[in-house]
């Protein structure tokens, strides 16, 4: 599914390598699946990544994910002034997935 969204396939295979890959493809093909547009789930595959960076500097792994881990994210983000219009409803999504996923 990734592939529908990123055309290096290096960045697919660096993508699905990191701590969130295992869940990317699962989360793209949900939104897609929900009618978001190709532009909209790029942005939202370039807001996990930065949450993907977040979580290595912190040595955190994506089973700390929870809201408080979120909403330390989204405030560092916005501290920064580099808070994306959507991030804040793509992580919680992403969360809200990754539960589902078990």
């Amino acid at each position: 599914m990734l592939e529908n969204f990123l055309s290096d396939p290096v960045a697919v295979e660096r993508r699905r390598a990191g701590e969130l890959g295992p869940y990317l493809d699962s989360f793209t093909a949900t939104v897609s699946e929900l009618g978001y547009a190709r532009s909209t789930v790029r942005e939202r595959l370039r807001v996990l990544a930065e949450l993907e960076r977040w979580l290595q500097r912190k040595h955190l792994a994506v089973g700390a994910l929870d809201e408080q881990v979120v909403k330390q994210f989204l405030d560092k983000r916005r501290r920064q002034g580099r808070l994306r219009r959507c991030a804040s409803r793509t992580v919680h999504h992403f969360l809200e997935h990754l539960r589902e996923k078990g």
